[in-house]
């Protein structure tokens, strides 16, 4: 390539100083042909085009099947092809999510309002998971409906098993009760197939949506943190909640019916064991009522040591991401040892909590694997000790709804472990999207000047850092505010003052030692000149050093 062609015209045009005679046209095009700045347009999605036939059977998937099943495998490459809904865009579901929280958090704030309690404790309020259902629980709802379906399909089943079994023994049965229980069984099994594909289909759409969007809002939180929570929030923290705990939030979406549906299938298949035992059944009933606070203290204790598990995991995390970005320092140092025996400490400590709660995960799954095997077992037992005969067909129907009673059984405690696990990533992420921001700096308020914004200093007042947190000692009030208003009682403007400039220092990256030397002689009072004067609205300070920011007064010079 040159740079005097006609398309790098406007680069020769700087030497030769003919800037005027520069095509237009060369000013505007691309550097390297083939690049467009442009998106391009989205191609319309094969799931919202697809037939209602393709939709039921799943048909538009057929595609990328063939694509795989001609390479031999799938490549990135082929993601540009995955069929999803138009709604998965990146951009429609995190624009969904921030509605929805923009909303809680208004929410939160006005019920702290009507209760007479600050923005910030109100903003604590704001419930994260109310949040992501007003925004995607439309599918979610959906879901549960076809899951229900599933749930009244399934225990079909077992019943025309039983009535198979009394057609079989019974020679005089004519043929069109034998067609009409296979073609019953056929139909029910279809049902249940196509019910279910849809719900887990719907369930992993929302749990992705849900990830996603957990996802992008912390990203963005963690690019607007303020200086104060900046050093309070390790890099380990930010990596585990986009890396663990977006991908358990979506976890339990999965399968969060299945706080509802457990009880359902329990529920039912309980009254038909009724049908087919009698009372023997209470047996079966006794042993998951006991099971119950069992499973409580387990998910207790697995509780407890998440928690140790995550604390573990993010010191791991941040030590290691240190490690990573001081390199330099670490190989110039010889300190190549001395941080690996301190990671590899980490990471025993991590090890041995994870060891306690993968030990706590076992103990819980052994025990509810063994359930239904202990169900079974004490209803026979008290159906047999009752003085009854147990014939084939009771048998049979009774096994049937044993096996049904087999997956909600081990689901319940599975989806209570996730629902612990799933209640702390919440609290985690709720409060790093709670943390507090840089306020962003805009023009100055109530028509001032820009060359008037900032922070006024003067009159009594005395600067003590202490800490992390600056703290503010007031003197002597002044008469009259900026804004024309007259100064309430000494203690009370005193309290806003003291306020207003620990806002200010902890928005704002000011060096401490900088601001000590230029406001330790310094005696005033905080004004905020982009507002109203004396007003309790919050300050405005821009972003940058100290003596484009602040104005000292009544003796102690012009910072």
């Amino acid at each position: 390539m040159t740079s005097g062609g006609g398309r790098y015209g406007s680069l020769g045009g700087r030497g030769g100083g003919g800037g005027d005679d520069v095509d237009a046209e060369a000013q505007t095009s691309p550097l390297i042909d083939g690049v467009s700045s442009a998106a391009p347009a989205a191609a319309p999605s094969p799931v919202s085009s697809a037939s209602p036939w393709s939709k039921l059977v799943f048909g538009w998937f057929g595609p990328l099947l063939q694509t795989g099943s001609s390479k031999g495998k799938l490549d990135p490459d082929d993601l540009e092809s995955l069929p999803l809904p138009d709604d998965c865009r990146t951009e429609d579901v995190t624009a969904a999510f921030d509605e929805r929280w923009e909303e809680e958090r208004a929410r939160a704030r006005d019920a702290a309002a009507a209760a007479g309690k600050d923005d910030k404790s109100g903003e604590e309020e704001a419930s994260l998971p109310r949040a992501i259902f007003r925004a995607y629980g439309g599918d979610f709802v959906r879901a549960g409906v076809l899951k229900l379906m599933h749930d009244m399909v399934i225990f079909v089943g077992p019943q025309v098993l039983n009535g198979l079994i009394h057609y079989i023994r019974n020679p005089d049965a004519p043929l069109s009760t034998g067609l009409g229980l296979t073609a019953a069984v056929t139909a029910s099994q279809l049902a249940m197939s196509l019910c279910l594909r849809h719900y887990f289909f719907k369930c992993y759409l929302v749990g992705l949506r849900v990830r996603t969007a957990v996802v992008t809002a912390v990203y963005r939180k963690a690019l607007v943190l303020s200086a104060s929570e900046r050093q309070t929030r390790t890099t380990g923290e930010v990596v585990n909640l986009v890396s663990v705990d977006a991908q358990r939030l979506q976890d339990l979406v999965t399968y969060l019916h299945a706080v509802w549906y457990s009880f359902v299938q329990i529920g039912l298949a309980i009254y038909f064991l009724w049908q087919q035992l009698g009372p023997s059944c209470l047996g079966g009933v006794a042993v998951i009522v006991v099971m119950f606070p069992i499973t409580k203290a387990v998910a207790r204790w697995l509780g407890r040591l998440q928690k140790k598990l995550m604390k573990a995991k993010d010191e791991r995390v941040d030590l290691n991401n240190e490690i990573l970005g001081s390199m330099k320092v670490v190989k110039l140092q010889a300190w190549e040892e001395s941080f690996r025996d301190r990671l590899l400490q980490l990471r025993e400590t991590e090890l041995a909590e994870m060891m306690r709660y993968k030990v706590a995960s076992s103990v819980n799954v052994m025990l509810w694997s063994a359930v239904p095997l202990m169900v079974a077992l004490a209803t026979f037992a008290s159906y047999t000790l009752a003085g009854n005969d147990l014939d084939v067909a009771s048998a049979l129907t009774a096994l049937a709804l044993f096996d049904i009673l087999r997956f909600p059984l081990f689901m319940l405690p599975t989806i209570v472990q996730r629902m612990v696990e799933a209640s702390i990533s919440i609290k985690r992420v709720r409060d790093f999207l709670l943390a507090e921001e840089h306020r962003p700096v805009g023009p100055p308020r109530h028509g001032m000047d820009g060359a008037d914004a900032g922070v006024w200093i003067g009159g009594d007042a005395s600067f003590v850092y202490e800490g992390r947190k600056p703290k503010l000692d007031t003197g002597d009030d002044d008469k009259d505010g900026k804004g024309g208003k007259k100064k309430k009682k000494k203690n009370q403007k005193g309290r806003r003052e003291t306020l207003a400039l620990k806002k200010e220092l902890r928005d704002t990256k000011w060096d401490v030692a900088l601001l000590k030397s230029r406001l330790a002689d310094a005696e005033g009072k905080i004004r905020d000149l982009a507002g109203k004067g004396d007003d309790e609205g919050d300050g405005w300070g821009q972003y940058g050093p100290v003596p484009l920011n602040d104005k000292v007064e009544d003796g102690a010079g012009e910072a």
